[in-house]
């Protein structure tokens, strides 16, 4: 959706339910015209214009505020998807296929379905204020969005699909994958101050990862069963709202210990799936959205996500192992997620290495380590860990998050015994 106009604003206007936060943006011209468009559905929710003895009036339906329209299916201002008007039972065909949609109209499926374009949160790609001043929104209707076909592998699958079956003079080394975990977009979370149900959220949104993979890498082996094409997961990461301050443009973010156990969490997936991803590349190195580092003139820190990356370099070119824990799940409202989520592989030099994350804020856990075919003698290495889910480094406090040395108890039975406490990252050497 593109619109010109003398001057582009955005502002507040409202949180949804879920606490999903609405923008209004306002479009002007010199001659008095205003429209101002809300990104809950894209909708039009103001168009205010001069009559001929320039008394400014709106001539658009719509409510004064989110409260309005979350409710209302009036679909004013609204852009109508997929489809407009009614589609008769619910169902149609295509290619030889029957796909039966959401149904919102009895016995018909209206406007789109139970939720249509309108009534999902579009997100903002530009705001330009010049001479011809814009603003672009954009929506994403997934495969199976309110029952109807297509899928985000479409394009894969058609990349991969046209390097099997033709000859080219060229060839191709990877695919990429962008994949940032926002819960929700525009990016609205803050990256301080946060408490236990957006920490819960960020890390459910993360796991998504998993199935986004899988899901992939399931229509790659269709076309490249030797795996030859990698996927390229080439910018990951949290991205939150711009930290208080700062340029909104240079997405400026502080760095806790949730997003170097997000990070975290993310590493072990890719390691899951080693064998189709052998690149992922966190966004970014310094000062933008999950930095290791973070600068202030000649000031410099190491944010948790850093400390989480030098823990993992024992995992650099290893070899994965199968590895099982059975921990439970940790809770908070609607979220449900492992408790503690896990890998194994085997160093170069012979060593196992183990990685342990609990995602309990709250409880510690106990984990008994076996090592099938060999006996435990020992584990050391570090844990990441803090007070709080939202604890920082700092330029004046450094090392409020830095890993500690870990080392695991061993039982008269050879079984190690590991406590990990609660929002933790553990990485062990077991010998």
């Amino acid at each position: 959706m593109h619109s010109w106009a003398a001057s582009a604003e955005r502002a507040p206007f409202g949180e949804l339910p879920d606490g999903t936060a609405i923008e209004a943006l306002t479009l002007r011209n010199a001659h008095g015209v205003s429209a101002r468009i809300i990104t809950y559905g894209a909708t039009l929710q103001a168009l205010v214009a001069p009559d001929r003895q320039g008394h400014p009036a709106d001539i658009a339906l719509g409510y004064d505020d989110l409260a309005g329209y979350v409710p209302h299916p009036n679909y004013f201002g609204a852009p109508i998807g997929r489809f407009a008007n009614r589609i008769a039972g619910a169902r149609f065909s295509l290619d030889g296929k029957t796909y039966s949609l959401a149904l919102n109209d009895k016995p018909n499926s209206l406007h789109g379905g139970l939720k249509g374009f309108d009534k999902q949160v579009w997100r903002i790609d530009a705001v330009q204020s010049a001479a011809q001043a814009s603003v672009t929104l954009s929506l994403t209707s997934p495969g199976g969005d309110q029952g109807y076909p297509g899928s985000k592998t479409d394009y894969i699958e058609s990349v991969m699909k046209a390097w099997h079956d033709t000859d080219w003079s060229w060839d191709i080394e990877a695919v990429s994958l962008h994949s940032y975990t926002s819960a929700g977009w525009p990016p609205a979370h803050p990256s301080t101050g946060f408490g236990e149900d957006q920490y819960a959220r960020l890390l459910g949104d993360t796991l998504h990862m998993e199935q986004l993979i899988s899901a992939h890498s399931a229509l790659m082996d269709r076309y490249d069963p030797q795996k030859k094409v990698a996927l390229a997961v080439d910018e990951w990461g949290i991205w939150l709202a711009p930290l208080a301050g700062t340029n909104p443009g240079f997405l400026v973010q502080q760095n806790s210990l949730r997003d170097a156990i997000l990070g975290a969490l993310n590493l072990n997936i890719f390691a899951r799936h080693a064998d189709r991803v052998r690149m992922a590349n966190i966004a970014q190195m310094e000062n933008v959205l999950q930095a290791m580092i973070l600068t202030d003139g000649a000031r410099m820190v190491l944010t948790p996500t850093y400390h989480l990356f030098h823990m993992y370099v024992p995992f650099q070119d290893a070899s994965a192992l199968p590895v099982h824990v059975a921990p439970g799940r940790y809770v908070y409202g609607a979220v449900s997620l492992p408790r503690v989520d896990a890998i194994a592989a085997r160093t170069t030099d012979g060593h196992v290495v183990l990685s342990l994350v609990n995602l309990d804020p709250t409880k510690p856990v106990t984990i008994r380590t076996h090592l099938n075919g060999g006996r435990l003698r020992c584990a050391r290495g570090e844990q990441l860990t803090a007070p709080q889910v939202d604890a920082i480094n700092t330029f004046d406090h450094p090392a409020t998050v830095v890993p500690k040395p870990l080392t695991a108890a061993r039982t008269a039975e050879g079984v190690l015994l590991l406590t990990l406490p609660a929002k933790s990252v553990s990485v062990l050497q077991l010998d």
